[in-house]
Formats: C-alpha cells, structure tokens, sequence
C-alpha cells in the first residue's frame, strides 16, 4: 500500500539530455526503469519525489536551469550517472551537477548509478555537486535523505556513498547491494509520462505494456562491452533473482491496476533455473493467469526444458545476445559461448514457436564486411525472425586496451538513432567510420530482404494486430536503412 507522503522536502529526478545543447531530437531507448524504481521507493517511504526526462523533453542545460528557477521550492536534484536505459556521457552528467550546483548552491545535488563508477569520476576536474550513491540504491538513497533531512543517520554509515570534505573526494564502506530483491516495490508508471515512450514493434503482441524486472544483473556479467562487467569484481551479487511468489504477484498488479496484456522483461538475463521456472509455471496455473512476455537471455542458457516452460507460460519472444557467429569474436567480448550454444538455442527456440530476436555487434577487431554478410546470412538461414544491430560502443574504459593496433578508437561519442551511444571503433578494413555505418545498413537490408526472412514475415501475417505490427517494424527498418537516420519530432 501506497504511504501518505508527510515530509515537505521536494525532490526532482533530473534524467540528463544528450549534451548540453538537448537531445538533437532523439529519442530514449525505453522508460528511465532504473530511476523510476529508486522514485517509487521514496514514494513508498514519505517523500513525494519528479521525474524529469529532459532526454525525452529534449532541452537544454540553459532550459532546465530556467525550470527550476521557476519552481524555487525544490531542496534536491538527483542526477544518473550515464545509465538508465540510455547512454549518455558521465560527463554530462558532471556538468549539468556542476553548472546547477554553482546556480543553485543551496540545493542538495545527488548523482548514482548503479555501478561502481566513482573510481571513473575522481579524475574529472572541477567536480561540484554534494554526494554520489552507487550499488542498489534504494535504500541507502533513503538513508541519505534520513541523514540530510531527519538528521537521525550518520554519513559515514551510508554504503556506496561518496562525498566532499574539505573539497576531498571521500568514499564510504562497498556499494550497498541488495540480496533480497523482493523489498522493492512495484514501480509506480504514473510518475510518468508513459505514452511518450515508443517500443520497437518486435518485442511485443499486446497493447498494453508493463515493464517489470524479474532479476538483477546476469549470471555471467563478464561481456566487455556490457555494463554489467563493472560487477565482476564483486561476483556475490553479479545476478539476484526475484522470488517466483514475488515476480507473480507484480504480474497480477500489472493486469489489475494496469490493464496489461504483455510483460517486457527488463533484465539483462531471464531466469533459467529449473527450479524457480517449474514455481513460476506453477503458480501462473494455480491462479488462472494467463499473460503474454518478452525478455532477454543468453544462449547457452536456452536448452529444451527452459524454452519449454517459457512457452508455457506465455513466453512469445527472446532477445539473444548472439553479437557474432565468428569465433574469434565471440572469443575477443568474453562472451562465453560458442556457435554451437547459438545454433542449439535458436533450434528449442524455433522448436517451441517462441521468436527469436538475434542481437548483433559491427565494430569489432579485424572485422570486415564478409563478416557481416556471413552472420547475416547465417541469421537468415537458422531461422532468426528479427536482428538489431549495433556499431559496438566501448564506453567502458578497460575494455579498450585490447583494441589498440587494431584500428581507430574514436573519442567523441556517435549518436545515432537506433544504436546505443558511445565512442566507436573503426576496425582497419573500414578505413572511415562512414564505411562501418554503411555496414550496418547493408547488414539490415541483406538479412530483412532475404528471402527465407521475406517468407517468415509472410507467414505471421493472421490478424490486423500482427500486420499493423509488421508494418510498423518495416516503417523502422527504412528508417534504419536511410543515409539520414533519426528518428526526429
């Protein structure tokens, strides 16, 4: 049950753009899941917290410092640290601190993320703003507001916190991790404006989505291009699974209170442990629920018995991190699988009538475009309904090392629609960053026009809800495939 808010203490959760000038009219990737869950939890507990989502709203530093000069009764700003489902620069989030910490001193100013990332922060010169929270931070973001605002907390007892002292940059105890994700609450969608938020047309049937996390982290956590290989080095909490009782209980919340008809599963990696599936599928049959999902996995993952039981209970798509089918690549991300894990994965999966959205990365060391043709025509032939492709982006700082020689890391971070943002890698065979891009389209042109893709599509065509589906994504893929591409207000 929802708690009265009683304490008068504004706060603002202020989701960044992409630069200072706005968001170039981009949109996000997805809902800002991850604040949102930290803003329903401080609802929860007697705050009254906003999301502000100037990625979407597209302003301007110079606009948002007018909204909230408009609004002089706010005591805290809470700025992400590039995450969210969304890239963005930590450095634009240090400098939107920074300007807003010197306009309004008075104000609190909080940045968090969920990894550990203030080692990355020390070296920025001129910080300003008052605390950083990292780890799962729920809960010590209210600890925090206990000590600022109660006055009943000590700073120094907060885990995962770091702040200023005499203009030093000190850090608390380990980031705080949860291991029981079931404390948290069910997310409250109304402290967003939901219908501004566009789904790619593959990841669903229904019409009404709710966005749900069934887990935190993935079991394997080591993938160098992933955010989640920032945990490796506390392997404990890498991959924290929700109860079956609890993920079932948000489900039947999700239809009540939401109306809905589809279930995206936000998690890097689903749960595929035989015993907590047999308990989900139980109680979903036990309840008369019946409830349609999509999510993500990993292909080694993904044998008959875990594909059968998603199948069950409603599973209708898979986002397979396959990224490559060349071993040498596969080899280079640490992904730990092989094409072998990839082909048997797509097969259950095919086996079972649960589509198959194959994930896939250009950009990586030595690769060239007979790389790309080949994994596109090996997508196309296995039986893959859907491929997303993205130009890899190496954000994560250790990851580059291996890249030297190899081809040209770019420091300035690319934009495009449809991709993740990041500085790119140009392999030597590309020569040009243009040539990659170029890539990327031929990849999305040769595999949706293949024939066996071409007769896929053709045979899901049975109702006027899966051809306004098809079409749509097709509207995408042109979108995708143009020399322009953006997708602009």
């Amino acid at each position: 049950m929802e708690k009265k808010c009683t304490l008068n203490y504004k706060i603002i959760f202020l989701l960044p753009p992409l630069n200072e000038r706005g968001s170039q009219g981009l949109l996000p990737r997805g809902i800002p899941y991850q604040t949102l869950l930290i803003a329903t939890y401080l609802k929860n507990t007697g705050y009254d917290p906003v999301i502000w989502d100037c990625f979407l709203l597209d302003i301007s530093f110079h606009k948002i410092v007018d909204k909230i000069e408009r609004e002089d009764d706010i005591n805290l700003l809470a700025i992400p640290l590039s995450q969210d489902n969304r890239e963005f620069p930590i450095e634009v989030s240090i400098k939107l601190a920074t300007l807003l910490k010197t306009k309004f001193p008075l104000k609190t100013i909080i940045l968090y993320n969920r990894f550990p990332v203030i080692e990355k922060i020390k070296g920025i010169p001129k910080l300003q703003f008052d605390y950083v929270l990292t780890g799962d931070v729920e809960l010590s973001f209210i600890d925090l507001l206990n000590a600022i605002v109660k006055k009943n907390k000590r700073i120094i007892d907060i885990g995962g916190l770091a702040y200023f002292e005499k203009s030093v940059l000190k850090q608390t105890s380990l980031e705080l991790q949860l291991e029981n994700v079931d404390l948290l609450f069910f997310p409250q969608f109304s402290l967003l404006d939901m219908e501004r938020y566009i789904e790619m047309p593959h990841r669903y049937k229904g019409r009404n989505f709710y966005y749900m996390e069934s887990a935190r982290g993935c079991s394997w956590g080591l993938c160098k291009y992933c955010q989640e290989n920032f945990t490796k080095e506390n392997r404990k909490y890498s991959f924290r699974s929700r109860s079956p009782e609890n993920v079932v209980e948000e489900i039947k919340h999700a239809i009540k209170i939401y109306a809905a008809d589809e279930i995206q599963f936000n998690n890097p990696q689903f749960q595929t442990d035989i015993g907590w599936l047999q308990k989900f599928e139980m109680l979903l049959k036990e309840q008369n629920i019946k409830i349609s999902w999509s999510a993500l996995s990993r292909a080694d993952c993904l044998n008959s018995s875990v594909v059968g039981i998603f199948k069950r209970t409603g599973c209708h798509n898979l986002l397979v991190g396959i990224e490559s089918f060349k071993k040498d690549h596969l080899n280079f991300l640490d992904k730990n699988i092989t094409e072998e894990d990839i082909v048997r994965a797509i097969e259950n999966c095919s086996k079972f009538g649960i589509e198959v959205t194959g994930s896939f990365l250009l950009g990586l060391p030595d690769e060239n475009i007979l790389d790309v043709i080949k994994n596109m025509s090996k997508a196309a032939k296995l039986g893959i309904d859907y491929v997303q492709i993205f130009i890899a982006k190496w954000w994560n700082e250790d990851a580059t090392k291996d890249l030297e020689g190899k081809g040209e890391l770019k420091t300035d971070w690319d934009v495009s629609e449809y991709d993740f943002f990041g500085p790119i890698f140009v392999p030597k065979s590309y020569r040009h960053v243009r040539i990659l891009k170029i890539a990327k389209k031929v990849a999305y042109l040769y595999f949706y026009l293949h024939p066996l893709t071409l007769w896929r599509i053709f045979k899901k065509i049975h109702d006027l809800n899966s051809f306004t589906r098809i079409l749509f994504g097709g509207i995408v893929l042109l979108k995708v495939a143009t020399i322009n591409i953006g997708r602009k207000r």
